[in-house]
């Protein structure tokens, strides 16, 4: 599979600029910059990373986020796997839907993370336990994608409130506990 990445490359030059606030200082610098006073090369170099993009669109796509003790919500996000670790908070894993055209994206190491939500079986048994934050993506061609609108109201209805779980004779299972809402 052929994959886009982005070379980023990070610069950086300190400079002195006389002003009466940090924010006036900014902005005499910057002004300086565009007009060319202030050009930074090889010497000002910083660092170099490679994000691959993840999504051929090449764009924010639509997920739904399910974190431990909160409810699921949605949002906008690069397809990049830098985006993805920030979500994470590390290393990923596809989790693919059968059927779905939607992955979830886990922590590749969740051992030891809280358990957040449960896969269940037509039976509401458990099939496996989320752990950490997730997400749901749409997915098509092993590759993630935005979920549709249908999706989205499907996948945040269903993964809507968090989990918690207990065994009772060698079996996991799930209760579903609606956060407290803020006392005003």
């Amino acid at each position: 599979m052929k994959y886009n990445v982005k070379i980023i490359e990070t610069l950086e030059k300190t400079i002195e600029v006389e002003a009466d606030d940090p924010t006036a200082a900014e902005q005499i610098a910057e002004d300086e910059w565009h007009n060319g006073e202030h050009v930074l090369d090889a010497d000002n170099f910083i660092e170099m990373r490679c994000e691959a993009i993840l999504s051929e669109q090449n764009r924010a796509i639509d997920i739904v986020i399910l974190e431990p003790g909160a409810n699921a919500r949605t949002d906008q996000v690069e397809a990049t796997t830098a985006s993805f670790e920030d979500i994470i908070r590390g290393p990923f894993l596809f989790l693919e839907m059968p059927n779905q055209k939607a992955a979830f994206v886990i922590p590749q190491n969740e051992k030891h993370r809280m358990p957040n939500r449960g896969i269940y079986n037509d039976k509401k048994e458990v099939l496996r336990l989320l752990r950490g934050t997730v997400f749901i993506c749409g997915y098509k061609d092993k590759r993630p994608c935005s979920l549709t609108g249908e999706q989205i109201k499907k996948y945040s209805a269903q993964y809507r409130y968090p989990e918690k779980f207990f065994e009772v004779h060698g079996k996991i299972y799930g209760q579903k506990i609606k956060p407290k809402e803020p006392e005003r």
